[in-house]
């Protein structure tokens, strides 16, 4: 929580913004993945509903949200470069 209280104020003061961006980001995108691939697997069928009567509103988003999920991991830099900037930058790993 402090580590995300610094970032935020770096950025408010419009510092330049350290690493902890980059832990945030992969550290997020791997949350909200394996969040919504529980969701969907305990939907079971369900879980994979994108259209029809068959499927709740709720069964939809949740897919919808998966599949959102899945990009997340994606924008803004693969969780592999985001990986590979902290165990270079942060953590002083060699290349």
């Amino acid at each position: 929580e402090l580590t995300l209280s610094r970032s935020r104020a770096e950025n408010d003061t419009g510092e330049t913004l350290s690493y902890a961006t980059s832990i945030f980001k992969a550290v997020r995108a791997a949350t909200v993945k394996a969040n919504a691939e529980l969701a969907v697997q305990i939907r079971g069928s369900s879980g994979t509903g994108w259209e029809g009567d068959s499927f709740t509103p709720a069964e939809i988003a949740a897919t919808r949200h998966w599949l959102r999920s899945r990009a997340s991991s994606i924008a803004g830099g693969t969780n592999e470069v985001q990986i590979n900037i902290i165990a270079k930058r942060v953590l002083g790993l060699p290349d």
